[in-house]
């Protein structure tokens, strides 16, 4: 085998399979929404009875004082944003590259932590895990309360008296 054989030739067709879904899925998603939007801005909307006025929209919002102020203010929010987050994200990952920051692995667990805990919080509220379907505390308070959206994961037969009530 040689090494120029080892390297991806794309072609028109393994570019088409490979690109073409996403770029019709960023078509739909994207594009379109954005062009249905700028169609409507060119038109007036008085309960829902259409009206034609071109680009008068615009010139009405780029002659306006209030969209220029507004528009101000959101650079200005956007710029020390950008600078305050970035610079911070700097230093903080500086410090945590550091050999002086002591227990800096048990900072990173840390900082993670919150993206796995809210994926755990959201498993045990419905209850519902890959192997059985019995119902978490949700669950079981709308199924204590009667109501018949309790009964759509797990039986539909309240839990005993004897098991604890995770409900108030």
């Amino acid at each position: 085998m040689t090494p120029s054989s080892l390297v991806f030739k794309p072609t028109r067709k393994r570019l088409a399979i490979f690109l073409g879904p996403g770029i019709l899925l960023y078509g739909f998603m994207v594009i379109v929404p954005i062009l249905g939007a700028f169609r409507h801005s060119l038109y007036t909307d008085f309960n829902f009875q259409f009206r034609f006025v071109g680009v008068q929209n615009y010139v009405e919002m780029l002659t306006d004082g209030d969209f220029w102020f507004s528009f101000r203010n959101n650079l200005i929010i956007l710029g020390l944003s950008l600078l305050l987050q970035i610079s911070l994200a700097f230093v903080i990952a500086v410090m945590m590259n550091s050999r002086l920051i002591r227990f800096a692995k048990f900072s990173r667990a840390v900082m993670f932590f919150p993206v796995i805990l809210s994926a755990v919080v959201v498993g045990f509220i419905s209850g519902c895990s890959s192997t059985t379907c019995t119902g978490g505390c949700s669950t079981r308070c709308w199924r204590q309360s009667g109501s018949p959206a309790g009964s759509s994961c797990g039986s539909t037969t309240p839990p005993s008296s004897s098991s604890p009530s995770p409900c108030p």
